[in-house]
């Protein structure tokens, strides 16, 4: 008589729930979220959303064997898997909107300039490696200028931790 293999349902149970308690987590504090570091998350756990998604093509799945509450935490975690990068999109362009208070009142003028909400929000994230593309004489290099500003006055570097290179086309 062949042995079945083991029934992983409920350790997959448990780790879509933990799963969906990290993303809370991380969606439910004030500060911004580092796209790559979300992403690394995503990259941890895709193994178990593969294996998550590969149970619920099972017939069983499909014709309601599998316990209601097995399969609606199958679907939050496949529901919150797939949404997560652009819930933390959502996330931070708010906090950033909240932050970018906190950065005018730090910097102030920029060349004598207020800094418009892009900008600020530029700034605010709080992020490795920022992209700002935009025309010519829009402020980007206003919006440099104001990052370099705040980080040092708001003590997050100081001015040996800087370099900022700058090249025109």
């Amino acid at each position: 008589m062949g042995r079945h293999p083991k029934d992983n349902t409920v350790d997959h149970v448990k780790n879509a729930e933990r799963f969906m308690g990290l993303v809370s987590l991380q969606l439910s504090g004030q500060s911004l979220i580092d796209p790559i570091d979300a992403r690394s998350l995503l990259d941890e756990w895709e193994s178990e959303h593969n294996l998550i998604k590969k149970e619920t093509r099972h017939l069983k799945y499909r014709l309601k064997l599998v316990p209601k509450e097995t399969r609606d935490a199958f679907e939050r975690f496949i529901t919150s898997y797939n949404s997560f990068m652009g819930d933390v999109h959502s996330h931070n362009k708010e906090a950033s909107r909240i932050l970018s208070k906190t950065v005018r009142n730090t910097i102030g003028k920029v060349n004598g300039f207020d800094l418009d909400e892009n900008q600020l929000s530029s700034i605010a994230m709080d992020v490795r490696n920022r992209l700002v593309l935009a025309g010519a004489g829009t402020g980007k290099t206003a919006t440099v200028v104001g990052l370099v500003k705040y980080l040092l006055r708001s003590g997050k570097a100081s001015p040996e931790d800087i370099l900022v290179l700058s090249f025109t086309n």
